[in-house]
């Protein structure tokens, strides 16, 4: 039995209400204060994944980001891409990967945004520093997930991260080499992940499309 669309789309809607309800209306904005000792890493293994960690540098911060801006970018998220996906399961790889596993493709990097804030997806493999908190290890090119996987992550930075005025990410995926990310649009990170030679701009496409994803939306204060 299928699930009619409206009733996903309200699915997500309820979900976004119940899991990011501290952050709308909030007020909650980023601080974007240099840190010192701690070099811009913040984690909370004890109410987050061991693999959550919440940075407050400016390479992920400036030029701001606000808390109510990136609820409705994960909304955003879910609607356009985890009411249409779910559960499946995908191979995610930029265009210039060759696929590794039988699962369908999905393209990386991918990113939705509203105003202040992108939530991103991306392989971790093509950055070419580590990343906060990131253990030198094997990566691969591409690996196998679900938008749900995404979601959960996604909850957890917003719920860890976000309440805190910090950006974060995660490890997903069958080899933890996929990237869930949510930092300030234009920001240095936001350029690293999506200004690399060879990134492909383009609107929501089919699942086998050689560009990558990139929902936006502006301020309509």
């Amino acid at each position: 039995m299928t699930i009619p669309r409206l009733r996903l789309r309200y699915f997500s809607a309820m979900l976004v209400i119940a899991a990011f309800l501290p952050l709308f209306g909030s007020g909650v904005a980023v601080s974007l204060k240099t840190p010192t000792a701690d070099k811009g890493l913040y984690l909370q293994p004890s109410t987050a994944n061991e693999r959550t960690a919440c940075v407050r540098t400016m390479d992920w911060l400036a030029p701001g980001l606000e808390g109510d801006d990136c609820a409705e970018a994960i909304a955003r998220f879910l609607h356009t891409d985890f009411d249409v996906y779910g559960l499946r399961r995908f191979e995610f790889l930029d265009v210039s990967t060759p696929q590794r596993t039988r699962s369908p493709l999905m393209r990386t990097p991918r990113r939705y945004t509203i105003a202040t804030c992108s939530v991103a997806v991306g392989i971790l493999s093509d950055f070419t520093e580590l990343l906060p908190g990131e253990a030198p290890r094997r990566l691969q090119k591409s690996d196998v997930a679900s938008f749900q996987e995404i979601y959960e992550s996604l909850r957890r930075i917003a719920l860890t991260c976000l309440t805190e005025g910090r950006a974060g990410w995660e490890a997903v995926g069958k080899d933890l080499s996929l990237g869930v990310f949510i930092w300030a649009k234009d920001s240095h990170m936001d350029h690293t992940l999506f200004n690399r030679p060879g990134a492909l701009i383009s609107s929501p496409l089919g699942l086998n499309s050689t560009a990558r994803l990139d929902t936006s939306a502006s301020s309509t204060s």
